[in-house]
């Protein structure tokens, strides 16, 4: 009988409540495996297997959103707020068909330490991590000029709220504003959303909130209490004006960075009857 050995290197957070999953990836062990070998802290990481469905969603979005293009090869800025394990930039790091300029920010210095020692994160020309306020962080970029074609929101509460994700900050709306500045004519910004069980109408209120600035946003829910919300600076690129185009982009990012997001029970309900997707701007 034929064995195989997968293994896991996973990070949460400890807060009032239950422990909230920060970053979960796969590391390899080695083959064989011997005395001098079995210490799993110095396995390498596959940074190209991404466990969590939130972190799929994000990647995936950023492409099926119109935002990045798989087929282009000019540079391409990615903003992300909200290390986590770093297990975003790392897949975004191993597209090596891809000129993708990548810049992490937390305000979190420890996150950083964590990333580089646990999940081999790496700076370079291409990719660095800064530990600063994320909206302090944009708008000094605005101040320097930098745009983004993509800005991904992953920050959350270490306690138990109503809206565990994200921020109450980046709910004002000046911080939406700057958000919208920041980002490239045909930019998005993607947004997790996590809420309580008896809180799901939470949610609601991010989408509110960011449609008054974005004229094209709507929710894909791929978890029974997590949403993710597309707001697209693109006129009629909602799920509600463009569903064709965004559903066949969906498909085919799908299909080539192997997530088989289509085949969760959550997505595959949401593409069959769009119950779960609120258009809106």
């Amino acid at each position: 009988m034929y064995f195989r050995l997968f293994a896991f290197r996973g990070l949460r957070s400890i807060g009032s409540g239950e422990p909230l999953l920060l970053s979960d990836a796969r590391i390899v062990p080695p083959n064989p495996i011997n005395w001098s070998n079995f210490n799993s802290k110095l396995w390498k990481l596959h940074k190209q297997t991404v466990r969590l469905s939130y972190a799929r969603m994000m990647i995936a979005g950023s492409f099926f959103s119109g935002a990045l293009s798989y087929e282009s090869r000019e540079i391409q800025n990615i903003l992300i707020i909200g290390l986590g394990g770093g297990v975003i930039n790392n897949f975004f790091s191993t597209m090596d068909n891809l000129k993708l300029n990548i810049t992490v920010v937390d305000n979190d210095s420890v996150m950083k330490t964590i990333a580089e020692k646990w999940y081999e994160f790496q700076s370079t020309s291409m990719q660095r991590i800064i530990v600063d306020d994320g909206s302090r962080y944009v708008r000094e970029a605005l101040k320097r000029g930098e745009m983004y074609d993509v800005l991904l929101i992953d920050v959350s509460y270490n306690e138990v709220r109503p809206l565990m994700a994200p921020v109450e900050e980046f709910l004002k709306n000046d911080e939406i504003m700057e958000f919208y500045k920041i980002l490239t004519k045909n930019g998005a910004v993607i947004v997790n959303v996590l809420t309580l069980e008896k809180d799901i109408l939470e949610a609601d209120r991010v989408h509110f909130a960011f449609s008054r600035h974005f004229p094209s946003c709507y929710f894909m829910q791929f978890a029974k209490y997590n949403k993710m919300l597309f707001c697209s600076k693109k006129e009629k690129n909602s799920w509600l004006d463009n569903r064709d185009e965004l559903y066949n982009r969906f498909l085919m990012i799908d299909k080539v960075l192997q997530f088989n997001l289509i085949n969760d029970a959550h997505m595959s309900d949401d593409m069959k009857t769009s119950s779960h997707l609120t258009a809106g701007g």
